[in-house]
């Protein structure tokens, strides 16, 4: 229980120098199955108790690998979006840019935060792809489109690319011992 009041005194610190403040209504303390006493922990923190697996920023969390399921809110995400561009209204460039500047951002963001499931990228490329070419017939493949100008793509990056090298760069920082 000490660490925990000494967690406490630290923060308690941290907000009269910095005048930023923990607010204990809207903060949860997340414990690993293995430690004891969660709930006296929690209460000598001053916080609630959270459970796993939880969203934080949109992201799934657990101590578990993401499962298919739990990364459906990024392709419902990514088919809400596409559904609500007209795509009717925009050129070829413009729904590009779209996919590139919204989906693939978003995208990206999940991809260095957690290992998404393949399937998961599948479906999103899919959802990309379609919008792409206004639900008609693929002129070119989805790997030709991410291609580099130069080769003769329109420079989108490949979602299962860059799943690849996030996850390599996930496992190096946790190898050099930067990261939690």
């Amino acid at each position: 229980m000490r660490g925990m009041r000494e967690l406490a005194a630290v923060m308690e610190e941290f907000g009269q120098l910095s005048d930023l403040r923990l607010n204990r209504d809207k903060s949860k303390v997340y414990f690993s199955s293995s430690c004891t006493l969660k709930e006296e922990r929690a209460l000598e923190l001053g916080v609630e108790k959270g459970d796993l697996p939880m969203k934080y920023l949109g992201v799934p969390l657990s101590v578990n690998y993401a499962k298919d399921r739990d990364c459906q809110s990024l392709v419902d995400f990514a088919q809400r979006r596409v559904e609500g561009w007209q795509a009717a209204g925009l050129s070829f460039g413009g729904r590009i840019e779209l996919v590139r500047s919204v989906i693939s951002a978003i995208a990206l963001f999940w991809l260095q935060s957690i290992m998404v499931h393949l399937a998961t990228i599948r479906k999103i490329e899919g959802i990309c792809a379609k919008f792409i070419w206004h639900g008609g017939i693929h002129a070119i493949s989805w790997e030709q489109l991410c291609r580099p100008r130069k080769e003769g793509g329109v420079g989108l990056r490949s979602l299962v690319s860059v799943r690849e090298a996030a996850g390599i760069k996930l496992a190096w920082r946790f190898l050099q011992g930067d990261s939690l």
